[in-house]
């Protein structure tokens, strides 16, 4: 029996709720360790309404056994990344209703019942996708995540496309997941997918937990788009969660598959065109390269360190044999995350650029360097990727390209594994390029020991991040849907 005045001790805390108020029976369930405690408390809090709770069970983990649903197939991801995100603006996309917030919010809609949010999601018009308004995340320094889930009814046995526009100013942990309503849990990939993003050596956890997160953290939108099939399954949980940070959210788009299709292109070509594969001229004026302190002379190095996802796996470095002392690094051989390091450039449209560097190869890998465009459905790379030649020695490369519709363009270090070194960079206009002769002032950068490689002493803000995930198209190896 409970006490109903217990003396509970203060320490750390779990809840349980229903998912929603419908009369309908909920199953809830955790695991937990004792740690040096002998005594667990179970209580009930009384918050107002009426609650019912029936058929506890406590045992120790080994000897638990596993729930089986009584319908069939759960609901399963079958692409993280889906090139169809548009759809029907009609009630054919179950998120019609309000999908930018437009309105303001009801409980047909995005005002989620309070006790299936915790206070986090509210409509804002401080930046919209479309139209004037949209959904605002926002947390602070919270413990435990806050959330809000929004409950869809599907069909069973079809397959459905998930889309919407996501933004953040700075990295953070809110994510979009996809429940699961009668396993109470966020669905999984299918087999093939999982295999898939495993030949890719995308981290392996997306298959148990696909996490949905705009591919930047740069102050713009960004489309997310997945697809799913429903199993056996008639309704889903939209659920966004987090515990610290602020993103926006618009323009939500549920709809069965085959009434999804591809977006149309922006005006003007989407790849930017390769002039030349090997340039006679890779240098120019140093004040006419847009990438500021190119040789890491200058102990200032805000320009590298404003990059998306530095400190994760690229950071400057010092090196008392490298020209100037410091070398932009890559230390990707302990930790192929293939995540990206990229610093965006503003550009001009339609002109003729030219990127050389030098790059010397550390430890073998599968590490690449390269641009990106600046296309809103996902970035496509620029040309063809830099790898080193792995044979201990620097070698200068570079290439001419056109911008043609973009005004941004991204410098990106791709982390496949493997130790690099990059120095004397430059991004500049084609046309105020000179010959220069070969820097014999570069040696061999000093082997990693026990301890590292020498790292530059800067604030790192974003190290032990989640690392940034950017899926970028190659003219050659485009997944079609």
């Amino acid at each position: 029996s409970f006490d109903a005045s217990p003396d509970v001790p203060a320490g750390t805390t779990s809840f349980f709720r229903p998912d929603r108020f419908d009369h309908t029976w909920y199953q809830k369930s955790m695991t937990f360790t004792t740690g040096l405690a002998t005594t667990v408390y179970l209580t009930i809090n009384n918050l107002g309404g009426t609650l019912y709770a029936d058929d506890f069970y406590l045992a120790l983990a080994p000897e638990a056994v596993a729930k089986t649903p009584p319908v069939g197939t759960p609901i399963l991801m079958t692409n993280y990344y889906e090139r169809k995100s548009e759809g029907p603006d009609d009630s054919r996309n179950l998120l019609h209703g309000n999908a930018g917030a437009e309105s303001e919010l009801t409980a047909a809609d995005w005002g989620i019942d309070p006790f299936a949010g915790t206070g986090a999601l509210t409509r804002s018009n401080d930046t919209a996708y479309s139209g004037s308004f949209s959904l605002k995340f926002a947390v602070s320094g919270e413990t435990l995540p806050k959330q809000a889930v929004r409950w869809i009814d599907i069909e069973a046995g079809q397959e459905y496309m998930l889309a919407f526009w996501a933004k953040a100013t700075a990295l953070n942990d809110i994510r979009v997941l996809l429940v699961d309503r009668f396993n109470s849990v966020t669905i999984q990939c299918t087999q093939e997918l999982a295999d898939s993003l495993a030949s890719r050596h995308w981290p392996a956890s997306i298959a148990t937990y696909p996490q949905l997160r705009p591919s930047g953290y740069d102050n713009q939108w960004h489309r997310v788009a997945v697809t799913f099939h429903a199993g056996d399954q008639a309704e889903i949980g939209l659920q966004i969660l987090g515990t610290n940070g602020t993103m926006y959210f618009d323009d939500f788009m549920l709809t069965k598959l085959a009434n999804a299709s591809r977006p149309a292109d922006p005006s003007g070509p989407v790849f930017c065109e390769m002039k030349d594969p090997a340039p006679e001229k890779l240098g120019c004026p140093d004040e006419l390269n847009l990438l500021d302190n190119f040789k890491f002379t200058d102990p200032d190095i805000d320009f590298w360190t404003g990059g998306l996802g530095y400190g994760d796996n690229v950071f400057v470095a010092a090196d008392s044999k490298i020209n100037g002392n410091r070398y932009l690094l890559l230390d990707g051989s302990e930790t192929p995350h293939h995540n990206h390091y990229i610093k965006w450039i503003d550009v001009e449209p339609d002109t003729d650029y030219t990127l050389s560097l030098y790059m010397f190869g550390i430890k073998e890998g599968d590490a690449t360097v390269g641009l990106l465009d600046s296309y809103t459905e996902g970035p496509n790379l620029i040309g063809f990727e830099f790898t080193p030649l792995w044979d201990g020695k620097w070698h200068q490369m570079g290439m001419t390209f056109n911008t043609g519709p973009y005004s941004k363009i991204g410098f990106f270090v791709h982390n496949g594994g493997g130790d690099i070194a990059l120095d004397n960079i430059r991004l500049f206009e084609t046309e105020n390029g000179i010959v220069i002769p070969p820097d014999e002032t570069l040696e061999p950068p000093s082997p990693p020991t026990g301890d590292g490689f020498p790292v530059l002493p800067v604030a790192m803000a974003l190290m032990g991040a989640a690392f940034l995930l950017i899926q970028y198209r190659r003219r050659t190896a485009r997944r079609e849907t």
